[in-house]
């Protein structure tokens, strides 16, 4: 309750209203509880952008997530890209899992958890989709993240 709180709160802001469309990202845990603070996306006409920490197999990184604009029919895409990360591990998203699609409901508003996963490389290793070269099946890396994207009227009736 409290993303959406802030969700509100920028279209509330008249400075922020020409972006058509709002965007809060946040990092969830196994329970759908947050992992640290929402983050606020930075919005333009056409398309949202947002870079968030989540953690990945305790390993600290960044994720850029960009949302399009939606289109008139309420539908749009999602691209996940991994930043920089601590300690040399190298991450990169998951190319199955780097873009997606939404579809707001009929008020305009999308909640949604996408879980994205990771490639790990490095030491000589590939560590991808489950498994280490050495054939054992383990838990894919990733991060799961709450999406809560909100579309003005104007943007509705574009």
């Amino acid at each position: 309750m409290p993303v959406r709180a802030i969700v509100c709160a920028i279209l509330a802001v008249p400075s922020l209203a020409h972006a058509q469309f709002s965007l809060v990202a946040t990092q969830i845990g196994p329970k759908d509880e947050p992992i640290g603070d929402p983050y606020i996306a930075i919005c333009a006409k056409d398309a949202c952008r947002v870079t968030l920490p989540v953690y990945v197999e305790r390993v600290g990184s960044v994720l850029n997530v960009r949302v399009s604009a939606p289109t008139r029919q309420g539908m749009g895409s999602i691209i996940f890209a991994a930043g920089p990360r601590q300690g040399g591990y190298d991450l990169a998203v998951d190319p199955g899992a780097a873009s997606a699609n939404y579809q707001l409901d009929p008020l305009g508003a999308m909640t949604r958890s996408y879980f994205v996963s990771f490639v790990r490389k490095g030491f000589g290793e590939t560590y991808s989709r489950g498994f280490l070269n050495d054939g054992v099946v383990r838990p894919i890396p990733g991060a799961e993240l709450r999406l809560d994207l909100i579309a003005t009227g104007a943007q509705r009736g574009r």
